[in-house]
């Protein structure tokens, strides 16, 4: 979008992607471009440093969520504590996914959408300054909802149910009053729904004026991901799991050993008398997420993060319950169950499978303008032009749904030394592809006079074939 060049997966020349989320990196790269701040490295950190803060932004939320829900700054301290040691919120909350967007303006939008319901207040008390941040609160909670949705089609079937709650809590607060209060209840009910139909409106507006931009064409983006993925179930094509996935192993394996601490915090909520349209929002939305992701038959942990985000106030709820009792075996068993999470983010964020990006960094400062670089990967293993920005020549294997069209990474794996042979007649000058696959096409390098240049560590752990220890760069 700035620098003219990179490459388009096929979600991008199918229309299965809105170009909304992408367009805040664009506005990132343009003030670089403008001040002549363009490094190679803030080229490739400057949209992790912008996904830092608004996660730093959701861990507020967090706070001030839990806040709003139990009214004790004890507990909402300890969910903020919680949400910063969760071991899978670290390790993906500065990833520049759509996902984490989605999950960090989570807790933006239930705060504000429960700040808009405002229930404390009867419709006989509120004063015109209580309209106007009612209105506030719900205009920000409504911008955020479109801009989750945006970024996450998917989330049109999370959000959609607690618009109209707001629209039936506002007609149900004033009951069958008459007079006075029966115009008040109108008025604010009017106002709420123009404040929805203005949003929805400009936020469909802006997708459909943008995509239409940078496609060259008209794409309704989000029919388009969603017919895809829901009503199709294409994504299928890249791998299943059973209905109960999120639940039986997938969501309790993001939670670890906040799990125990969640069922207490879930068990407490319900046994007392909060209020329960500020306790249970949160649940609610975690719910119906887990729900309708249970049906898609492609799942992946990172598809249900906000679940997550939006589980750690009851987890804070728990821990503040269990430390405030007595017993110190109790106590310290809570801080053992937060602090096991240190090691287990560490590792994930440092170590396991760190070769993706190590080999950027090695071939960034590896390769020339006259450098070409053959990827033998699995489909978009590593970033790539982010850290390779430059004329430089990069192939790589792509994975396409099935659809009658040939996959090229299902065709390299079946045979690679005769995909090689039959589809590489320009040697690269640089090949990079994990150790399993160095016995396969040894052949192959050994006639075209490649060298190993470096040996950089992947990971511990293979979870396929495909994948190796250590990822290998040969040089010709």
């Amino acid at each position: 979008m700035n620098y003219q060049r990179g490459h388009l997966t096929w979600e991008w020349r199918r229309g299965l992607r809105g170009y909304t989320h992408p367009f805040l990196f664009f506005l990132i790269y343009k003030i670089l471009t403008i001040t002549g701040t363009n490094s190679q490295w803030m080229i490739s950190e400057s949209p992790k440093i912008f996904q830092s803060l608004i996660a730093a932004a959701s861990d507020w939320f967090i706070y001030k969520l839990t806040l709003i829900m139990f009214n004790c700054k004890e507990t909402a301290k300890y969910a903020l504590l919680c949400h910063i040691f969760s071991w899978f919120i670290f390790y993906c909350c500065t990833r520049t996914l759509s996902n984490t967007m989605e999950s960090s303006l989570s807790p933006m939008i239930l705060y504000y959408w429960i700040k808009a319901l405002n229930t404390n207040d009867s419709i006989s008390n509120k004063t015109m300054c209580d309209y106007t941040r009612t209105s506030l609160h719900t205009s920000l909670y409504l911008v955020l909802m479109a801009l989750s949705v945006l970024v996450r089609p998917t989330g049109v079937i999370l959000w959609a149910p607690f618009c109209l709650i707001h629209l039936i809590i506002i007609i149900r607060r004033g009951g069958g009053a008459s007079g006075e209060r029966g115009r008040r209840k109108w008025v604010e009910f009017r106002k709420t729904l123009i404040i929805m139909i203005i949003v929805i409106f400009l936020s469909l507006l802006w997708s459909i004026l943008i995509d239409r931009f940078y496609y060259g064409k008209w794409v309704f983006v989000q029919y388009e991901f969603l017919k895809f993925n829901i009503l199709e179930g294409r994504s299928s094509n890249f791998g299943t799991h059973p209905w109960h996935w999120y639940i039986s192993q997938g969501f309790p394996a993001m939670l670890f050993s906040f799990l125990p601490l969640l069922v207490h915090g879930l068990y407490i909520s319900s046994i007392n008398s909060y209020n329960p349209l500020h306790s249970l929002s949160p649940l609610a939305a975690a719910v119906i997420l887990l729900i309708v992701h249970s049906f898609i038959k492609h799942k992946e942990f990172r598809f249900v993060l906000p679940s997550l985000t939006l589980s750690i106030p009851y987890i804070g709820l728990s821990v503040s319950s269990l430390l405030n009792r007595n017993s110190k075996v109790i106590k310290v068993i809570v801080i053992i169950l937060i602090l096991i999470n240190v090691p287990m983010s560490l590792y994930f964020s440092i170590i396991h499978q760190r070769g993706d990006v190590s080999v950027m960094k090695h071939l960034r400062q590896s390769v020339n303008s006259s450098s070409s670089v053959l990827f033998l990967l699995p489909c978009y293993s590593t970033p790539l032009y982010s850290y390779l920005h430059g004329d430089h020549q990069l192939q790589f294997l792509e994975c396409l749904p099935d659809d009658g069209f040939p996959n090229i990474e299902t065709e390299f794996y079946s045979s690679p030394l005769d995909w090689l042979l039959i589809h590489i007649k320009d040697p690269p000058t640089h090949i990079v592809f994990y150790d399993v696959l160095l016995s396969k096409i040894e052949e192959y390098l050994h006639n075209n006079s490649y060298v190993q240049e470096a040996k950089l560590f992947h990971t511990h752990f293979k979870d396929n074939d495909k994948t190796g220890q250590y990822i290998l760069v040969y040089t010709s």
